[in-house]
């Protein structure tokens, strides 16, 4: 951006704590306190940053965030495990991908599951939980969404992409 090189991490504080941290031409910003910090995705533009990630919360959850300049935006309110894994940026509009961890608690069994957002907002879930799922990346093209990942199947685990929520490809070996 102009120049000027962005990094943005995550700092190992006292007690094994991570604090998130935007280094600018080297030089460190912390834009959170110390609490569990994960970063996956940065975006600048004009100076403007955009960082997706997670944190742990007051309450031991695991949440996807979004960070600007104006703060924090918990994105996963109400889930008790969630990672964002995958940032893209289209005109105004933030798309993160993300993992999420659910019980069913009629069976019992864990169940991994992949949303998207949109500027906060949870637009869809990539698979209908019947095979655990984990999305790694975001891409928006002409205002087409594209998710990169895999999904456990019964003879192992298949990469994947889909198209606006919907599986386009099944990537094989061959």
């Amino acid at each position: 951006d102009g120049g000027v090189l962005y990094a943005a991490g995550a700092e190992k504080v006292s007690g094994g704590r991570w604090k998130g941290v935007l280094w600018k031409d080297g030089q460190p910003t912390y834009f959170t306190e110390e609490v569990g910090t994960e970063v996956t995705g940065l975006y600048v533009k004009e100076g403007k940053y955009i960082i997706e990630g997670n944190m742990t919360a007051d309450s031991g959850d695991i949440v996807t965030c979004i960070w600007t300049e104006e703060g924090v935006q918990v994105i996963s309110e109400g889930m008790a495990l969630c990672q964002g894994t995958g940032l893209a940026v289209a005109g105004s509009d933030i798309y993160v991908a993300g993992n999420a961890y659910d019980m069913d608690y009629g069976t019992y069994e864990e169940i991994y599951r992949s949303p998207v957002w949109k500027n906060g907002t949870e637009l869809y879930t990539l698979t209908d939980g019947t095979n655990d799922a984990w999305a790694r990346s975001v891409c928006v093209a002409d205002g087409t969404v594209y998710v990169a990942g895999y999904e456990q199947q019964p003879d192992g685990v298949v990469a994947k992409l889909w198209e606006n929520g919907t599986l386009k490809y099944t990537l094989g070996s061959g």
